[in-house]
């Protein structure tokens, strides 16, 4: 299997490589060697852009593309699909992304590595064609319900997230995320599966593809969206630097509250405890979608509790260690409504 090192050349087919549909995630690499872009046949162009496996323990993406190159092979498909697959080595181990790896999801707005030009080749080509629009898939960790992440509150864009289901959540951070890389020129979300292996999310996944195949165009108006329920980003919930922390009440620094991910896409008060602590300070800290620290706008820390000052909604909440220390606990949110245009 190859190594982190290996990953940063785009390989690039006009055909899927012969049996790709037939292997698992785990075993692609003995297929593609790393970052692969693949063109699927279809009767209408310009294509779609469907990114899968940005994280290597994401396999609902994998998962609808195997059907979707399944289909291709016995005929056209309605639209031409340009298929990005991405971290295969995570994929081999089940991780998000490997020790040594940018998350890669966080590469698509420029850097000095060698996947930072891979992936600007990548931008590059996806912006040549002018996509009909992007889809990148992706699973959580947690207890969420099905939803998409929207980056502009544009008829275009929130069209195509009203196909996948009535829950939106509008976010601009971080700007290295390729749903939000791809939306300065083309009609683009991020779709949230619930958890790999969710029948449910496939199923809901795979429709939202194929139905974007099969219009000719995403409305130019927002009637089509007018049941769409929007939440905006306010802020990254994360744990404080260097501390050792639990979700099940064993000792650490900071002992977060068990039953946290059944309060996904539920407006949570502000005498619900989030975790406990003997820090002077709250040890959850809440990064704006600006890069600046708002922990203390969102939480307080009275006699070793944090609560939050102000009622919100959070999304994402997990409970899994490793997305809790190398992405986030979670996020806060507020329901929006769309303005007079809409």
């Amino acid at each position: 299997m190859s190594g982190p090192s290996n990953v940063m050349r785009l390989s690039i087919f006009d055909t899927p490589p012969y049996g790709l549909e037939d292997v698992s995630a785990i075993n692609l690499g003995t297929i593609l060697d790393g970052p692969s872009l693949i063109h699927l046949r279809g009767e209408q162009t310009p294509p779609l852009v469907v990114s899968v496996l940005l994280h290597g323990n994401e396999t609902t993406s994998w998962d609808v593309a195997r059907a979707l190159i399944a289909r291709a092979r016995g005929r056209p498909l309605e639209r031409a699909i340009m298929l990005f697959v991405g971290n295969i080595p995570a994929s081999a181990a089940g991780k998000r992304y490997l020790p040594g790896q940018p998350d890669f999801n966080r590469i698509w707005s420029g850097g000095d590595q060698p996947i930072h030009a891979l992936a600007a080749e990548t931008l590059s080509i996806f912006r040549s064609v002018g996509p009909f629009a992007v889809i990148d898939i992706h699973n959580n960790t947690g207890r969420n319900p099905l939803y998409s992440c929207v980056s502009r509150l544009e008829p275009q864009h929130l069209h195509l997230a009203s196909i996948f289901t009535d829950l939106a959540v509008y976010y601009t951070n971080p700007p290295s995320a390729l749903s939000v890389a791809c939306s300065a020129f083309s009609p683009s979300i991020a779709v949230e599966c619930g958890r790999s292996g969710d029948p449910a999310g496939y199923e809901t996944a795979l429709e939202l593809v194929e139905k974007s195949l099969r219009i000719d165009a995403l409305r130019q108006d927002f009637q089509a969206v007018r049941a769409l329920k929007l939440y905006h980003t306010l802020g990254r919930i994360m744990l404080e630097d260097g501390s050792t922390f639990s979700f099940d009440g064993a000792d650490a620094d900071i002992m977060i509250e068990p039953g946290i991910e059944t309060w996904n896409f539920r407006p949570i008060g502000t005498e619900a405890v989030w975790a406990r602590s003997g820090k002077r300070k709250s040890p959850l800290r809440v990064i704006g979608e600006d890069g600046s620290d708002m922990t203390d706008k969102f939480f307080r820390q009275e006699a070793g509790e944090t609560r939050l000052i102000a009622p919100a909604t959070p999304s994402m909440l997990s409970t899994d260690r490793d997305n809790a220390r190398l992405d986030c606990l979670g996020y806060l949110m507020e329901g929006i409504t769309l303005g007079a245009e809409g």
